[in-house]
């Protein structure tokens, strides 16, 4: 698979009110000293019409109490009920368990990378025959997209350090329009941390590249009355720029409750905010 940069997250100007975003979801990567805390909304659109949006979408999923799997652009597919669909439903985080189980991999850097990979290679079968039976919903999803169809975040922990690995599922037209290229963070934001850490982000990363691009970021408690899991400042922050990227979207690309977790540098995951139809781990 080729490495390609496809991760620009561009520093904008200092942030004065909500930015303009042209499409949907977020996730929030915040690399602290000790950890990483992951964030994500719950929506899915299901392309042109007047559907109302899905948020219950699970794009954070934990399996095997070691591997963080987190997805952005299209993270299901829901087959026709109503007309013949020889295509197969599917959500990501389903293939990323089946790419988990299939893992026989040891030794954490080298476990992350093949997961991602067997992740990719399942799901882009899926796109192919997508594209066979309804092109035009892949070329569509395409657009929106510009060009990827959907990505997948893998983190795991050993040795008192995070491995991860980003891959997307892109559309190219030609005689194999669908490929997946490993991603890379080209830029990420200190975001007014301590010296070492960092935000980084996936999917629609206006506002946190905004609000990152200032010193001393504006910082809102995102912790609500009568929370149940106690909050540090770093968790509050992930879960906040996730809720204030959502807050202004323009387009209803991001909505729905904000997933979250930590991924401690000694293995340990301990989730901060979870819908109650996603799983809290999986083996």
């Amino acid at each position: 698979m080729p490495k390609q940069p496809f991760l620009f997250l561009v520093l904008l100007a200092p942030y004065m009110a909500c930015a303009q975003v042209s499409s949907g979801t977020v996730i929030i990567l915040n690399f602290t000293k000790d950890k990483l805390i992951v964030a994500a909304d719950s929506r899915g659109r299901y392309g042109k019409g007047n559907r109302p949006p899905d948020d219950s979408q699970c794009k954070i999923v934990a399996f095997g109490h070691k591997t963080v799997f987190a997805t952005m652009g299209t993270a299901t597919y829901h087959k026709s009920t109503t007309t013949f669909d020889p295509v197969v439903s599917w959500t990501n985080w389903e293939i990323a368990q089946s790419a988990f189980r299939a893992s026989q991999t040891k030794g954490a850097q080298a476990h992350v990378a093949e997961v991602a990979s067997t992740w990719a290679s399942m799901l882009s079968d899926h796109w192919r025959t997508l594209n066979t039976w309804h092109p035009d919903v892949v070329r569509e999803r395409a657009e929106a997209g510009n060009g990827i169809l959907t990505a997948g975040f893998f983190a795991e922990a050993s040795g008192r350090t995070i491995y991860t690995q980003t891959i997307a599922i892109r559309f190219i037209n030609g005689i194999f329009p669908i490929d997946a290229s490993v991603g890379e963070f080209d830029s990420c934001w200190t975001c007014g941390q301590k010296s070492g850490e960092r935000i980084c982000a996936l999917g629609t990363v206006t506002v946190p590249a905004q609000l990152c691009s200032q010193s001393s970021p504006i910082f809102l408690p995102a912790r609500k009355s009568g929370q149940a899991t106690k909050l540090d400042d770093a968790e509050d922050f992930t879960i906040w720029l996730g809720n204030i990227s959502a807050a202004c979207d323009l387009t209803g690309g991001i909505g729905g409750d904000i997933d979250a977790l930590d991924l401690g540098n000694d293995g340990s995951i301990r989730w901060l905010a979870k819908k109650n139809n996603c799983p809290e781990n999986q083996e």
